[in-house]
């Protein structure tokens, strides 16, 4: 007997598969059928296997949803009388849309919202479309959100989500603290990756006009794309502590007109930019993009310097922006060694921008191992305005060129 199947029954409810078990598993597994119109209820599939003898097995039954052309995916709830229990147990959810008994995932949304308990404490792990949070939350599992719609992580409404005790959440999509409301993420014996393209947003503190979003990282937080902390609300981004680190394709600290960023590194690291063989990143640091930003480097007071690195930084980027960086016992550093151009540090490019460097902090532009590509500007622009304080036991480097009033 050959391992081919004989198929009967295309284009009908019934389909039979005559052959070998082997030979009609494999046809099995690349089966193709015409379901029903998306969004519409869910299809049932009934298998049922019969020997050359006739004796016949039970039916096995498997539901599918379609959720193709942007139709809304299953959106399930967490039961808000559940204060703790695990993420893939289909009895802690309520589901909006159709349901097959079983946890979120693939499609779905898992929605966190305020209910009769006072906060949520979900271990598991799960793989789901989207992870929205407007309850206190915490996560302890493996987590992934897809995002298939653009978004995989949203905490608004006065939502808090809490990473901890070992957590570790992957959003391969654009990640939201304070959408249009409030909400707070905060990191603790926990990893955040957010592994979307280079070339996108990845994480997005403070998006609309009158959110506020805050970010607090004790642990670490990598994201391919850039970090933007706000955008068009008030967002606020603070490392602390040693075991604080962040890497980033790109950062912007206040990026539209009314928006309003703060970013404390309180003896955390922050690496920006990337130049892998995977990842290949701009490296840009804007402090004050048209909006309002402020950037705080401290934390050798406490014996744990803070530290910043990028390729290029701009304080005060475009006409009527403000821009403030402070380093109070910190580093910083704006160089790549790779570049085959200058790493460039513009204080008032096209608005205000100013630099204070105090307290045994150390500024550095460019790097002498790649020929003193540095470049220091100082009021580029025609409307740009720059000013540097250099404070005691302090240092301002330069391994390049320096402008000062260059047009501005």
């Amino acid at each position: 007997m050959t391992d081919s199947v004989t198929i009967t029954g295309n284009d009908s409810t019934t389909l039979t598969l005559a052959g070998t078990l082997f030979a009609v598993e494999q046809s099995l597994q690349t089966l193709a059928y015409k379901g029903v119109t998306a969004g519409a209820s869910i299809d049932s599939i009934s298998i049922s296997a019969t020997t050359y003898l006739g004796q016949s097995s039970a039916s096995a039954t498997i539901s599918v949803s379609n959720y193709a052309s942007n139709a809304a995916s299953s959106q399930f709830e967490w039961n808000t009388s559940i204060a703790s229990g695990s993420f893939d147990d289909s009895a802690n959810w309520t589901v909006i849309g159709p349901s097959n008994n079983t946890p979120p995932g693939g499609t779905n949304v898992a929605l966190f919202k305020a209910g009769s308990v006072g906060a949520y404490t979900v271990s598991g792990n799960a793989a789901v479309d989207q992870v929205k949070v407007t309850a206190m939350t915490t996560l302890t599992g493996q987590v992934i959100a897809q995002g298939a719609s653009g978004i995989a992580l949203v905490v608004d409404g006065a939502g808090a989500l809490m990473l901890a005790g070992g957590a570790e959440v992957s959003a391969q999509a654009q990640a939201i603290v304070g959408a249009t409301g409030e909400g707070l993420l905060t990191l603790m014996g926990a990893a955040l990756a957010l592994t979307g393209a280079p070339t996108t947003d990845a994480l997005v503190i403070g998006e609309a006009a009158g959110s506020d979003g805050t970010v607090v990282n004790l642990e670490q937080i990598t994201a391919n794309g850039t970090v933007v902390v706000g955008q068009s609300g008030s967002g606020t981004l603070a490392l602390l502590g040693v075991a604080s680190s962040m890497t980033a394709g790109a950062a912007t600290i206040g990026r539209s007109a009314g928006a309003h960023g703060a970013a404390l590194v309180n003896g955390g690291f922050w690496a920006i930019g990337q130049s892998t063989p995977d990842v290949t990143s701009s490296g840009q640091l804007i402090v004050g993009d048209s909006g309002s930003g402020t950037l705080l480097i401290d934390g050798a007071a406490n014996g744990i310097t803070g530290q910043v690195t990028a390729f290029d930084a701009t304080i005060g980027r475009q006409a009527g922006s403000q821009g403030s960086v402070t380093l109070d016992g910190g580093l910083l550093l704006v160089a790549n060694t790779n570049a085959t151009g200058s790493s460039t540090l513009a204080v008032g490019n096209s608005g205000t921008g100013s630099l204070a460097i105090e307290n045994f902090s150390e500024v550095a532009v460019g790097a002498a191992i790649a020929d003193n590509n540095g470049l220091l500007i100082v009021g580029r622009a025609g409307d740009g305005r720059g000013r540097i304080r250099i404070g005691d036991y302090s240092a301002l480097l330069v391994y390049g060129d320096g402008h000062v009033g260059e047009a501005g």
